[in-house]
């Protein structure tokens, strides 16, 4: 029985205004996703922020825009994002390989190497955090080092394609 049926107008009322603030920010969501497929990074970074301002505990919202302040070169901007999020979620092995993918950016290979190898310990089977982890070893002159990592990526991404770039 609905909460209007049983006499519950207050608890009805709260409910609806609590999915429809909660649809509006998706709604946000996903017009930041649109602009980010087109590569139009400002927008989307507007978009995400309108849908954090609605419901700020989406980390998944968190995640994208700190992807798009990547992809504009603002570096310190994304590194405060995924660490926000690892701060808050340590064990998502995703926030780990973006902020390894910012460092490496930022030119802090051994840092960014650290965070691969914690994604890995984390989850074994995400190739991208191998792949990353090897070409890291690989521009050490690591090449041993890196093959094995390249072979775990390719018994990964056999194993989970979801888990691929």
């Amino acid at each position: 029985r609905s909460l209007d049926a049983m006499g519950k107008i207050k608890e009805a009322l709260q409910y609806y205004e609590k999915s429809f603030t909660h649809k509006k920010a998706i709604r946000w969501f996903q017009y930041g996703c649109e602009h980010q497929e087109r590569r139009e990074y400002k927008p989307a970074i507007c978009c995400y922020e309108e849908s954090l301002r609605i419901d700020p505990s989406n980390r998944f919202v968190r995640g994208e825009r700190g992807l798009c302040f990547h992809h504009l070169g603002r570096q310190e901007e994304a590194l405060r994002c995924f660490e926000g999020l690892i701060d808050k979620y340590p064990g998502d092995d995703i926030s780990w390989i973006n902020k390894g993918l910012v460092l490496e950016e930022m030119g802090k290979a051994d840092e960014s190497c650290a965070c691969y190898e914690r994604a890995i310990e984390l989850n074994s089977d995400n190739a991208s955090a191998w792949f990353n982890k090897g070409d890291i070893l690989f521009e050490k002159g690591k090449r041993s080092d890196a093959l094995t990592c390249y072979a775990n990526a390719k018994m990964a991404r056999d194993l989970r394609p979801d888990m691929c770039d």
